[in-house]
């Protein structure tokens, strides 16, 4: 199912165009409020993690600057020796606003050839047309979990023989598309979509883009702005990817960390892509 088609089923039917802040939340009763100015940040955490810990979580976080957002569908691969996604669950933002579909699952295309050994597509929104329900928000005025990654050391380590580099590595978390809809927020009305206007990586990523447009880590391609019908898309979202470093015990292992790398001049991720055609 298309974020395009599921959102499309969520269109919510308001009247006013104001939103309302209470607490920390984000409520709104406008159809799409996405202005020029608008921006949202979507982040896969990089963190350190004992060599030792079977199961870990990661979250993906989102800031919308004050935009509500009322569903997303994201695409998340894992190409590490080291781990594998073993589950995806719903952030905080899900949970707290009580949104009403959550689904999550393996891609089709996950572990195949030139494609990663893990991939997990999601797709989340607040309402569905059917339930009168209404969620409690669309999201929160500052950073936010909306998924919580799981990464098994176990399940990979069954299956796979380490090499020597393998315990210099980080195990990278990124961004995958497939098609113009992955990786994508919606406005209210369903009728907007906002895309990627640059990927960045934190932990180096080897594998490499496919032959044609898709797939890519690059970000969603110019011709789909160009040749989308269904739904007006629209350059707004930086992606910015992460993943785990293991640390090892300092007399074993003399360059394991305690904390992720800094953003500095010495250290800045590296950029994937800052897709041209803006809008």
């Amino acid at each position: 199912m298309k974020i395009c088609v599921s959102i499309a089923v969520a269109v919510l039917i308001v009247a006013a165009v104001t939103i309302r802040s209470k607490a920390d939340t984000l409520t709104a009763t406008a159809a799409d409020t996405i202005e020029d100015t608008s921006r949202f940040i979507v982040r896969i955490e990089p963190r350190i993690t004992p060599w030792n810990k079977q199961l870990d979580t990661v979250d993906v976080t989102i800031e919308s600057f004050g935009t509500p957002i009322a569903g997303f569908e994201l695409k998340i691969g894992c190409d590490s020796r080291l781990v594998e996604i073993s589950d995806v669950l719903p952030g905080r933002i899900l949970d707290s606003c009580k949104w009403q579909f959550y689904n999550a699952r393996p891609a089709p295309n996950s572990g195949k050839e030139g494609y990663p050994r893990s991939l997990w597509r999601v797709v989340a929104l607040a309402r569905l047309v059917t339930d009168t329900t209404e969620p409690s928000c669309f999201g929160f005025d500052k950073q936010a979990s909306i998924l919580r990654v799981v990464l098994s050391r176990q399940a990979a380590l069954t299956r796979e023989t380490l090499l020597p580099g393998d315990l210099d590595s980080a195990a990278a978390l990124f961004f995958y598309w497939e098609s113009c809809t992955d990786n994508s927020l919606s406005g209210k009305s369903g009728r907007t979509l906002i895309v990627s206007q640059s990927v960045l990586d934190y932990y180096p990523v080897a594998l490499p883009d496919g032959a044609s447009v898709f797939p890519t880590r690059k970000g969603t391609p110019l011709q789909c702005l160009v040749q989308s019908k269904r739904n007006f898309l629209i350059r707004r979202a930086e992606f910015h990817n992460g993943g785990i470093k293991l640390d090892y015990p300092s007399a074993s292992h003399p360059r394991s960390r305690t904390s992720p790398e800094k953003h500095s001049p010495e250290h800045r991720p590296d950029s994937t892509s800052s897709t041209a055609g803006k809008r």
